[in-house]
């Protein structure tokens, strides 16, 4: 019969070990939450531009007078609504897609044949605008 050698570890290789446990359980806790919120992403987000939508009709109702009649039945803050008619024409329609309609900045970009990140662009320079004209008031 074989003689098994005993090996004994070290305090300090047992504190090692530790930490490299802890470290591995965080970094799987971490990669539990990102991939949780991937999937949410994927499965929850409903697109409100299908496929099949009437691209038309849906510019109709981008169109300044439309927007116009619509935000004033929307805002009911006298400021907000005074910030928002300062903006010029692509910007309100911008912020009226995403904000009160809900569509994303892939979808604008697709109604209007831009790119995504020229919307973002627009998008937040109104914001900024706002938000100015808010703090002057």
């Amino acid at each position: 019969m074989k003689k098994e050698k005993i090996t004994y570890i070290s305090n300090q290789q047992k504190q090692e070990c530790k930490q490299l446990l802890a470290y591995l359980k965080q970094k799987i806790s971490y990669l539990k939450i990102d991939l949780l919120r991937k999937y949410r992403k994927t499965t929850t987000r409903e697109y409100l531009l299908k496929e099949d939508d009437n691209i038309e009709d849906i510019a109709y109702r981008c169109n300044e007078d439309y927007i116009l009649n619509d935000y004033e039945r929307i805002i009911n803050n006298k400021n907000l609504e005074v910030a928002f008619t300062t903006l010029s024409p692509l910007q309100k329609k911008i912020i009226w897609l995403n904000f009160f309609k809900g569509y994303s900045q892939q979808e604008i970009s697709k109604l209007m044949n831009t790119s995504p990140s020229a919307i973002s662009q627009i998008k937040n320079r109104a914001l900024k605008k706002m938000k100015k004209e808010i703090k002057d008031l």
